[in-house]
């Protein structure tokens, strides 16, 4: 079981959908430019308080995704084979 998969269908995040079709070194890169993008924000000058608070906790948040991506580096990208698989055992 994909467990970003998982979560996607769980809580239909469209993060986890984009993590559960993505190999590992693609889940990585996408994370590390949406971390890239929030420190951005938060190192910037004109960014008011309560942003630089928000983009601080979504750094962290994708620091935690990617911990657990090198946890689950095995996981297999969802593709169209994997989830024909999926729906014939949860039928």
């Amino acid at each position: 079981m994909n467990i970003f998969f998982y979560q996607d269908q769980k809580n239909h995040s469209s993060l986890m959908g984009d993590l559960a079709w993505s190999g590992h070194n693609e889940r990585i890169d996408q994370l590390e430019e949406c971390k890239q993008w929030m420190k951005k924000i938060a190192d910037d000058d004109h960014t008011n308080e309560r942003l630089k608070k928000v983009s601080k906790k979504a750094i962290r948040y994708y620091d935690r995704l990617i911990k657990i991506c090198h946890k689950y580096k095995h996981q297999p990208a969802v593709n169209n084979e994997w989830l024909n698989n999926y729906l014939k055992k949860n039928k």
